[in-house]
């Protein structure tokens, strides 16, 4: 049940006025940062985020070296790195009309570059 209300409100934010995702394929900087206002419910970008995290180490597994890095520590919690990854993007208004997911590597190669 609780996963369906995830589902419910995620699609309530992509499909209300003022969060037009309809007439594109991507979600950019902009669009992730609007569906995680800094005191609200951060769930849907965290699954965003979590998607690109679990690209990159599908990447690293099949030995395709990707082109930014990052190592996520053990014991780091997916709402922290959230947190990281909003909070650049926030300061980083160059992102905003651009596919999000660039910027999210980015982001997570500056707050866990590998050593």
């Amino acid at each position: 049940m609780r996963n369906f209300l995830y589902i419910a409100v995620f699609a309530w934010l992509m499909f209300s006025p003022g969060f037009a995702l309809a007439d594109k394929a991507y979600i950019t900087s902009k669009d992730l940062l609007l569906a995680c206002p800094p005191n609200g419910d951060k769930v849907a970008c965290q699954w965003y985020i979590g998607g690109v995290i679990d690209y990159h180490n599908i990447v690293n597994t099949v030995k395709n070296t990707p082109t930014l890095k990052f190592c996520i520590p053990d014991g780091v919690s997916l709402a922290k790195v959230a947190d990281q990854v909003l909070y650049y993007l926030a300061q980083s208004p160059q992102h905003d009309s651009f596919i999000a997911s660039p910027a999210v590597m980015l982001a997570l190669n500056r707050a866990y570059p590998c050593s």
